[in-house]
């Protein structure tokens, strides 16, 4: 079941006016993690909201806020959420454009009937990765925060934590009784405190905390840097914009008398160090501000900074400006000529610890007796290794000499005003020019460059020859990002698969540097198979020669016959598919060949017996048109009256198959045989009719043959004398009996009762 964590509301304020919503985005780079704040309204339907509380449509209006108070909304909550990987914005397209499970809508509305609770914002736990949809959002309800955008901005903070897998910030007794959901914070004026997961309504510094949460008195909640902002697959600190050691610190190059930069303090350890040079006697101000709604109170500021002047040579401490009674830091100092740091660090104050000082900050350095000549150079960064680049002079003032030092570089001196040099290794270097003109005052000037690595770019998985419809998967390795033509496509890896042989051109980029690499797919064209059958339908019993062309090879399933050709004579009918193969690549195809079934023809005799004279009617079924031989006579039935025994070939056909049946047509001379009884004759057959026995006595060796009506034999025996025929598995029927013998032939019609 899932949960939801709400905050309440005891402040009020006056009403502001709706008015258009500006377009404020805190982090653009980071454009897959989005925290959406809306305030022009939204029907939220399809969600765990809309069924939980029974709405199916919950129509959330815009909130009567102008877009003054939006803008401090949103500056409040960006700088809560600054020193993380995720954009804050009023842009909805940015939104749209974030992964579906690294971002969450926060919705601004009075409309909050549907929620059964007093309450100024509600969120799911840990919805932020939920996906789906429609989204799940979270809600502010600005009525019930009086439309303040401070208690909107710490409600908003507030849910978005929620949806980030945080629970509230709570108070224990030491008898482990919680004596507050909500930490209601302490302290008063600028440092006054409450940490976001609380209820900071009435204090002024609002930050994140390392506390006792609401799940129990020994939960201690690690609000950021454990298991829930920065947990895996939620929010990462940000890239560190600035080094923490002298090496890698930032120089700050003071050519003028103010000058200006900013920074971040990213994490509860992070400190920026800034160094700078003096070639003479100067008076320096360094004055830090955190980035906030003003520079009195420092209203909607998460950072309390703290300050260190260093000399760079003795690393003896200066000066430090951590007073705990405001959240700016200044020091002014005279520094002879020399060299200098100063550190710029999140402090504490009585009511909280540096844990959650973190934050963007404003840097300004005043300074006098700026020399006459002010060298200076432009320079571009990242640079690119084995790329040729120039620094040009842009010193003030009329210097007539320079003095390059280039660091890593080659040359790594130089006298001309501009110079041209070559990195081959990728690092941080530091170029220094001193422009002078004889005895006129001048300070050298120094700049740190970043040397990036110009991509080797590798192509894998291109192997062997491609046939046409096939693709290869290339993978580029060696750049952090690439592009692919012809096709304009990005990414490290591409499924290609071009019709013909094709020249891809890879381009990789390091920052700003880049390399191509070319690679030929060579595309083979798959066979085209074609295949000729001498007839694509066949009678049961006959073959098809069919013959395939296109390739080189083939082979033919069913049956893993190979060959060209092949004779086939499927009993059914049946789909060939045949592989045909060339030297690189194969394709296939099918055929199919029809088998239809030959007619089954029945042909019948009105007798099996006729003496010479007489006449049989002879029936043919089973087909539509039929053939009779001898005669070549056509139609299903014939009248005949052969002169001696004859044998008919019936041949039938369907309009498609033909078959053939046979009849033997017995014919008797018919001389005369007693049928009924025993008589002084040499032949003597009895009991006529006949029922389980039949008894055939002759007087000399005798060849006997018993048909049926339709002229079908269904007994054959060899005689000479008497014997008794078993014939209990002959139907009742009418049956007729031949008998041939050296001195003739007889025919006896017989009858089984």
């Amino acid at each position: 079941m899932k949960k939801f964590k709400y905050i309440l509301s005891i402040l009020g304020c006056a009403t502001q006016l709706s008015a258009q919503v500006p377009m404020l985005n805190s982090n653009p780079s980071a454009t897959q993690k989005v925290i959406y704040l809306d305030f022009d309204g939204q029907a939220v339907t399809g969600t765990a909201w809309n069924t939980t509380f029974n709405t199916p449509t919950i129509n959330a209006i815009a909130p009567s806020l102008n877009s003054a108070a939006i803008t401090q909304i949103w500056n409040r909550i960006s700088e809560d959420y600054r020193p993380f990987d995720v954009n804050v914005t009023t842009d909805v397209s940015k939104f749209n454009a974030a992964l579906s499970t690294r971002r969450i809508r926060m919705i601004f509305t009075p409309t909050s009937s549907w929620f059964p609770s007093a309450a100024g914002g509600v969120a799911y736990l840990n919805s932020f990765t939920w996906g789906g949809n429609p989204d799940t959002p979270a809600w502010i309800f600005t009525s019930a925060l009086s439309n303040s955008p401070k208690n909107c901005a710490e409600a908003g903070a507030h849910e978005a934590g929620h949806t980030l897998g945080l629970y509230h910030q709570s108070i224990w007794n030491t008898s482990c009784v919680k004596t507050a959901e909500y930490h209601g914070g302490v302290g008063s004026g600028v440092i006054s405190w409450a940490p976001i997961m609380g209820i900071g309504y009435s204090r002024n510094v609002t930050i994140w905390h390392n506390g006792t949460n609401a799940q129990g008195c020994t939960n201690f909640q690690l609000d950021h840097g454990g298991s829930y902002i920065t947990a895996f697959n939620k929010l990462a600190y940000r890239t560190d914009d600035v080094g923490d050691t002298y090496n890698l610190g930032k120089q700050v190059n003071l050519i003028s008398p103010t000058v200006l930069d900013s920074g971040l303090i990213a994490t509860n350890t992070d400190q920026d160090l800034y160094k700078f040079n003096l070639c003479n006697s100067r008076y320096v101000t360094i004055d830090v501000k955190p980035r906030a709604l003003d520079t009195v109170n420092y209203n909607g500021a998460n950072l309390d900074v703290k300050l260190v002047l260093v000399n760079a040579i003795t690393n003896a401490t200066i000066a430090i400006d951590a007073q705990t009674n405001r959240l700016n830091a200044r020091i002014g100092a005279n520094l002879a000529a020399g060299n200098y740091y100063f550190i710029i660090d999140g402090d504490g104050s009585p009511n909280y610890t540096d844990y959650g000082s973190m934050g963007q900050y404003y840097i300004k350095v005043t300074s006098n007796n700026v020399p006459t000549i002010t060298s200076d150079f432009n320079v571009t960064t990242p640079l690119c290794t084995s790329q040729s680049i120039t620094f040009n002079d842009q010193s003030s003032g009329t210097p007539a000499n320079w003095q390059w030092t280039l660091n890593g570089a080659i040359p790594a001196t130089s006298a001309l005003q501009n110079v041209n040099v070559v990195y081959n290794t990728p690092g941080i270097y530091t170029v220094q020019l001193s422009a002078t003109n004889g005895n006129v005052s001048s300070c050298a000037i120094s700049k740190t460059i970043q040397v990036v690595a110009t991509p080797t770019i590798n192509v894998t998985g291109n192997s062997g020859v491609l046939c046409t419809g096939e693709s290869f998967t290339l993978n580029a390795n060696g750049a952090t990002s690439y592009n692919w033509n012809p096709g304009n496509l990005s990414g490290s890896s591409q499924i290609l698969s071009p019709l013909t042989t094709q020249v891809y051109t890879i381009t990789g980029s390091n920052v700003n540097c880049v390399s191509s690499v070319t690679t030929a797919i060579n595309v083979s064209p798959s066979p085209t198979l074609n295949i000729i059958a001498s007839s694509n339908s066949l009678c049961t019993g006959q073959t098809a020669t069919v013959t395939a062309s296109g390739a080189s090879n083939y082979t033919w399933l069913p049956g893993n016959l190979s060959g060209s050709s092949q004779i086939l004579s499927p009993q059914a009918t049946q789909v060939y598919t045949i592989n045909g193969s060339n030297i690189n690549c194969s394709s296939s195809t099918t055929t199919e060949i029809s088998v239809l079934p030959n007619p089954t023809v029945n042909v019948i005799s009105s007798t099996g017996t006729i003496c010479i004279g007489e006449t049989a009617t002879l029936s043919a079924s089973g087909a539509t048109t039929y053939i009779w031989i001898p005669g070549n006579l056509s139609g299903d039935t014939q009248v005949v009256n052969p002169g001696s025994t004859i044998v008919y070939t019936i041949t039938g056909s369907d309009g498609n198959c033909t078959s053939e049946s046979t009849l033997t047509l017995l014919v008797d001379p018919c001389t005369g045989i007693n049928e009924n009884s025993k008589s002084n004759l040499a032949i003597q057959v009895f009991p006529n009719p006949f029922t389980d026995e039949l008894t055939i006595e002759v007087n000399e060796p005798s060849q006997i043959t018993i048909t049926n009506a339709l002229g079908q034999i269904v007994k054959t025996l060899n005689v000479n004398g008497k014997t008794t025929l078993n014939t209990k598995e002959l139907p009742k029927a009418l049956y007729n009996l031949s008998i041939k013998t050296q001195s003739g032939s007889r025919s006896i019609k017989l009858i089984k009762e």
